[in-house]
């Protein structure tokens, strides 16, 4: 779901634990399809930062993950 600037983020029905980051949004300005590396600034129509917001909770340190997110990350076995 995106939001605007200043919009309230909703925690879904549930949801333990909200996280955060930032992540560099490139914003590519048109249709483009196998565009070679040394073409790829061409489509580009500029750059964004973005709050990506997710769900955290204990599905997250289930051993079938292999990793414990709750911790810096190392193996759980």
């Amino acid at each position: 779901m995106l939001s605007g600037d200043g919009d309230a983020i909703r925690r879904p029905t549930g949801a333990e634990l909200l996280d955060w980051e930032v992540e560099l949004v490139a914003v590519i300005g048109e249709r483009c399809f196998e565009v070679a590396e040394e073409d790829a600034l061409g489509v580009l129509a500029g750059y964004a930062v973005g709050n990506d917001v997710s769900v955290r909770g204990p599905h997250l340190t289930h051993p079938i993950f292999g990793i414990d997110w709750g911790s810096p990350r190392t193996p759980t076995a």
